[in-house]
């Protein structure tokens, strides 16, 4: 959020229906921070609790106690794996062209 703090300060440009643009809006800005957000926040966040959670689960396995050493390159592809199938699923959480419900003549 604080990188893009900008675009809620001073707006995005928004368009309507048929791609022409119509002006700049401080609501449809934050709109878009906040969507942004919390999609990074899915993307990362269930990168760093799936692989946790598996290697709870493994951990109570016979061949993992005998292997300890198999936890590292666990962690590490299962980390990578999950965060690649967690991309598309973050970036098609929202839409890219979304709607601002609410214009005041302020926005």
């Amino acid at each position: 959020m604080v990188v893009r703090s900008e675009e809620a300060d001073n707006g995005i440009r928004v368009f309507d229906s048929n791609g022409n643009a119509v002006g700049v809006s401080k609501a449809a800005g934050s709109k878009a921070i906040k969507e942004t957000a919390l999609s990074r926040a899915a993307l990362f966040g269930t990168t760093a609790a799936v692989p946790t959670l598996l290697l709870a689960l493994l951990k109570r396995a016979e061949f993992v106690k005998r292997n300890p050493m198999i936890i590292a390159p666990v962690r590490h592809i299962s980390t990578a794996i999950i965060f690649g199938l967690m991309i598309p699923v973050s970036f098609s959480l929202f839409p890219h062209f979304g709607k601002v419900t609410h214009i005041s003549a302020d926005s």
